[in-house]
C-alpha cells in the first residue's frame, strides 16, 4: 500500500512540474482589453497578464506628448 501513495505522489508531483514548466501547453496572450480609444485622464490603462500592454501605452504617450507640444506651440 505504501508503495501505490508513493507512486501517486510521485505522479502528482511529476504532473505539476511538467505544468509549471510549460510542457503541457501554455496561455495565449489576452487580447480583450486592447482598445483603440483615445486616451481620457479618468481611463484606466488595459493591463495584460504581467503588465501593461506596450502597444497602448506607446499610444497614450504618443497622444500625450502630441497634446504637450501643441500646447507649448500655443504659448509662444
Amino acid at each position: 500500500m505504501y508503495w501505490v501513495i508513493f507512486i501517486v505522489g510521485l505522479v502528482v508531483i511529476g504532473v505539476f512540474s511538467l505544468a509549471a514548466t510549460g510542457a503541457l501547453g501554455e496561455l495565449k496572450p489576452d487580447e480583450s482589453l486592447d482598445s483603440a480609444a483615445p486616451y481620457d485622464s479618468r481611463q484606466r490603462i488595459p493591463t495584460v497578464l504581467f503588465g501593461y500592454s506596450k502597444a497602448r501605452v506607446d499610444n497614450v504617450i504618443a497622444e500625450l506628448e502630441a497634446e504637450v507640444a501643441s500646447l507649448k506651440a500655443k504659448k509662444k
